[in-house]
């Protein structure tokens, strides 16, 4: 067939044109189609006239081409609800029939919107199926016909009839099982929904609500009193994905009364100084110079900024106005608006539970999912509680959940917060006594109430089916093999940016069924302890006080670790990243195994949340991991439907707090994230019990490359306690080869964390930490412990501190690091003429090495530097070794007889050197042999080889 691409026009006189253009030529046919079959094209109207027909009847409304076999054909709805068929290539009608149901009125008047027509075909049968909105003033309805070809006969097929809601048609998509529709209600709101089109399901008629984000407020609230009108504003209008930069752009136009538009190519920290200048500007302008007062400043500065507010509402309202509905076969439905689209994603059991009206949910709806499927009683019960929390959730106050978020913001138990919170809505009566006695008889209806929550508890939790230890066999061809087949699935920025905000989205609806399940448990415990003083449903339960038990002991301490760890999820998905203004130098990974984490692009135009930079770097590889071994099909895995909840799941068990990975948190410091690092750490405190001193380490480190050296010392000490069972500490951090093996894990460890403190010029805590592993290690058998006292030696010795630097060269086990550090004390205290403090020391064993030592450096040096003589003449008189100091004042002597010229100072010098070898030689006892050697020189040539004692005199 050739090829050639068709559109059809319709006109208001009932003419349908088909146009044929031609790819290669860009010639265009026209070709105008019948509108009987029977009658011939000149008698056409009078046909129509003859059977009482208005010509705009016959106006096609709505049309869609679709190609059967090796025909095209034109599908058309007409103002009259008739349905009609051409064939495009004999340009003829085939078939037509009436859409009106019985009850509608033949010739009803047209409602305020036109008919509208969609196709979908079925990927398995290739039928084609039609879908056609009928607007008329008494009623809408949706009917989706198929059409057939019997013998060459063209006929269409009804399949199902649909009441529409009572609402404006935007537009609606149609798929083999289901009808989307996007509607606008009657207080101005989008809504989408959906209906089944297939009898068997039970639910004709019914549409079922798309869970869409809220609208944006018109007024925001400053929930937090510590935060003033600027940071409060900035924080909210800047914050990833809240509103585009164009939006923001087109805000600052108006709120200045600009008539030109701003770049809208800036770079989001330069128009964020951009807003602030405005808005600056305008409360300057409304103050007047006039004086004000601190509290005066800040109602006119949130004035103001709510105005700018105000600004960006307006037009992101109008950039989200619907204009249609698109169902890919990959991506699923698109919501397309008029500035921008929004994807719709399945939900998971939970969400769904949590969304869905609970008398509309039954335990077979759930008998393949995981977990919920296993046992339809446990399941069933498991819906029951949903439908508690459920409408707990309508009934708490907002302020009661913004309390309840406080206090987990500032660390308080959940189980004592939940507490607190339900005492007051009991004290202050917030719950009706309907509600008591409803929540009384839902938690009397279950079998077992035990077995449910816990179900609901194992549903709620991340790592489930994960490893504690993730497992990444990177060297596998297995394992390369799945990856490649997974490698593009969402990794482009539209990708990253849909699963980071589908998991903030999930992590939001299971926080708040952990809080709701808090504040049912201590609801119920509330209703047993007051049974006395109360009528009570509950008094019918027997075994009051195991439940009492059950629930203190097993489910509240769980609920509550849960509810902490989703707390720090959505914390990780909603805070936006920090540019590091620390060199990157600094960080000084080389010595930890990170270098496979470094690698990820950051957008300069947007500011990303801590999940979407993760997945820009190593977070989407190991989610791809993840999500390769389940068992997808290769023709699931591009479907949304199928593959964006495991991949979402996948990444959940990234960064989920209570395990033993620990990937998020290593990246972070890769990242450079070094603020957050410490609010990460600091929503873990006190509560979770996982990866203890690998989080210690990473604060540590944080301090580090923020220069407060001393706060991370005293955490990195910390973390070596756990070095030993920690794997974070064992694979990244001491790397322990194979010819450490059997050595301490501990010393190890604090050998690492000194180079750190050495690359970054920290001596002192180098010393320390050094000084805590000596005191670690075994003295008998452990090969660093000489290093670590040359460690310490080392650094004492460059900071001045010379006595320290001595005692750790005394106890140093390895006699050659002695002698070593021997020459570098006595060298550097020479050199910096620190001759009492070199004297002083007893030199415990080094005294001959000692003596050696400067004595070939003061034969090296010229005679005139006296300062090796003098400090060996000093050193033996200190000793009383006088024979000692009576030979080196003689050597001076003699060297200053030979080497110098004669003059007068040296001859001085000289007549001073023998007087004090003749003074010591007096002071030494004559039974201890008053008398010295003579040196001689020795000569090789010209060369001078040096001095050696060889005759007596």
């Amino acid at each position: 067939m050739k090829e050639e691409a068709l559109f059809a026009l319709a006109y208001n006189t009932g003419l349908v044109l088909l146009i044929r253009l031609d790819p290669v030529s860009g010639m265009a046919v026209t070709q105008e189609l019948k509108q009987d079959t029977l009658v011939p094209r000149f008698l056409s109207g009078i046909a129509g006239a003859l059977r009482g027909k208005a010509s705009d009847d016959l106006v096609a409304v709505s049309m869609v081409l679709h190609e059967i076999g090796l025909e095209t054909y034109l599908f058309a709805v007409c103002q009259d609800g008739y349905l009609r068929m051409w064939s495009c290539s004999r340009a003829q009608l085939v078939a037509y029939t009436s859409l009106l149901s019985d009850g509608t009125e033949h010739g009803s008047t047209q409602g305020a919107q036109h008919h509208v027509i969609r196709k979908a075909i079925c990927s398995k049968t290739s039928e084609l199926l039609l879908g056609v909105f009928l607007c008329y003033e008494s009623q809408s309805e949706f009917c989706i016909v198929k059409p057939v070809n019997e013998s060459g006969t063209h006929h269409f097929q009804f399949i199902y009839t649909i009441n529409a809601d009572k609402a404006d048609l935007v537009d609606f998509c149609l798929s083999p099982t289901e009808v989307w529709a996007v509607w606008i209600s009657a207080q101005m709101e989008t809504v989408v929904s959906r209906a089944c089109i297939t009898k068997e399901d039970g639910e004709g008629d019914t549409w079922h609500p798309v869970i869409l984000e809220q609208p944006m407020e018109s007024k925001l609230e400053i929930t937090d009193p510590c935060l003033n009108p600027w940071r409060a504003y900035t924080n909210y209008i800047f914050h990833p994905g809240q509103f585009p930069i164009v939006i923001i752009t087109k805000a600052l136009s108006l709120f200045c009364r600009s008539t030109t538009l701003s770049d809208v190519n800036l770079s989001l920290s330069v128009l964020k100084d951009q807003v602030c200048v405005a808005v600056e500007t305008e409360i300057r302008k409304e103050a007047k110079e006039c004086e004000l007062s601190d509290d005066e400043y800040l109602d006119l500065a949130e004035s103001c900024w709510a105005k700018f507010y105000a600004c960006c509402v307006h037009y992101h309202r109008a950039a989200s106005k619907p204009v249609g509905l698109v169902l890919l076969r990959q991506t699923g439905l698109v919501l397309v608006k008029k500035h921008h689209f929004s994807l719709i994603r399945p939900m998971d059991a939970l969400e769904h539970l949590f969304f869905t009206d609970p008398t509309k949910v039954f335990p077979e709806q759930f008998g393949q999912t995981l977990l919920l499927g296993d046992d339809p009683d446990v399941c069933a019960d498991l819906i029951k509680i949903m439908g508690v929390l459920v409408d707990l959730e309508e009934r708490l106050p907002e302020e009661t959940k913004l309390a309840f978020n406080k206090e987990l913001f500032h660390l308080s138990n959940p189980d004592e917060a939940m507490r607190d919170c339900v005492k007051e809505m009991v004290n202050s009566q917030s719950l009706e006594t309907e509600f008591l006695d409803q929540f009384e008889e839902s938690l009397l209806g279950l079998q077992d109430l035990h077995s449910g929550m816990m179900k609901l508890v194992e549903a709620l939790t991340l790592d489930l089916n994960c490893p504690g230890r993730m497992e990444e066999e990177e060297n596998s061809s297995q394992t390369s093999r799945l990856l490649l087949r997974v490698s593009h699935l969402y990794s482009s920025s539209l990708g990253i940016s849909t699963v980071a905000q589908s998991l903030y989205q999930m992590a939001v609806v299971r926080f708040n069924i952990c809080r709701n399940l808090l504040a049912t448990l201590h609801l119920l415990l509330w209703l047993i302890e007051t049974i006395d003083t109360r009528e009570n449903l509950l008094a019918t339960i027997h075994n009051r006080q195991s439940v009492v038990n059950a629930v203190k002991a097993i489910l509240m301490p769980r609920i509550v670790i849960l509810t902490q760890a989703y707390y720090v999820v959505m914390w990780v998905c909603e805070t936006p990243t920090t540019y590091s203004i620390v060199d990157p130098s600094v960080q000084r990974l080389s010595l930890l195994n990170l270098s496979d984490m470094g690698m990820f692009r950051r957008p300069q135009f947007r500011t990303q949340t801590l999940l979407e930079l993760f997945l820009l770097g190593p977070g989407s590889t190991h989610a791809r991991g993840l999500l390769a071994r389940l068992d997808l099909s290769d023709d699931q895995l591009p479907m949304w439907d199928h593959s964006l909840l495991q991949y979402v799941s996948s990444l959940g068990q990234l960064v989920w707090p209570i395990t033993s990975n620990f990937l998020l948190p290593e990246f972070l410091l890769v990242a450079g994230q070094y603020t957050l690092i410490q609010e990460y750490v600091r929503q873990l405190q006190g509560w979770c019990e996982w990866n203890n001193g690998a989080r210690s380490f990473l604060l540590g480190s944080s301090y580090l490359a923020l220069g407060e050296r001393h706060k991370a010392c005293d955490l990195l000490l910390i973390a070596a306690g756990q070095a030993f069972k920690d794997n974070f500490l064992l694979s990244k951090v001491i790397q322990q080869g194979p010819e450490q093996e059997g050595q301490d894990v501990m010393v190890l460890y604090l050998l690492k964390v000194i180079r750190m403190f050495e690359q970054l010029g920290y001596r002192d805590c180098a010393i320390a930490v050094a000084n805590e592993a000596i005191r670690k290690a075994t003295p008998a058998n452990d090969p660093n412990l000489s290093m670590l006292h040359s460690v310490v030696f080392e650094h004492h010795l460059h900071l001045g501190h010379y006595q320290e630097a001595y005692d750790a060269m005394i106890v140093n086990p390895d006699p050659v690091r002695r002698k070593v550090h021997l020459n570098m004390l006595v060298m550097t205290l020479l050199i910096h003429c620190k001759l009492d403090v070199l004297i002083k020391f007893s030199y415990e064993g080094l005294m001959s090495e000692l003596e050696q030592m400067v004595e070939v450096r003061a034969r090296r040096e010229s005679v005139l530097t006296t300062k090796y003589y003098n400090f060996l003449y000093a050193l033996h008189v200190n000793k009383e070794n006088y024979r000692k100091a009576s030979a080196v004042m003689f050597e001076r002597g003699l060297r200053l007889g030979q080497e110098t010229s004669g003059d007068l100072m040296a001859l001085e010098s000289q007549a001073k050197c023998y007087m004090s070898c003749v003074n010591c030689l007096r002071l030494v006892e004559p039974e201890h042999y008053a008398w010295i050697v003579r040196p001689v020189m020795e000569s090789a040539g010209d060369s001078k080889v040096g001095y050696y004692f060889t005759a007596f005199i």
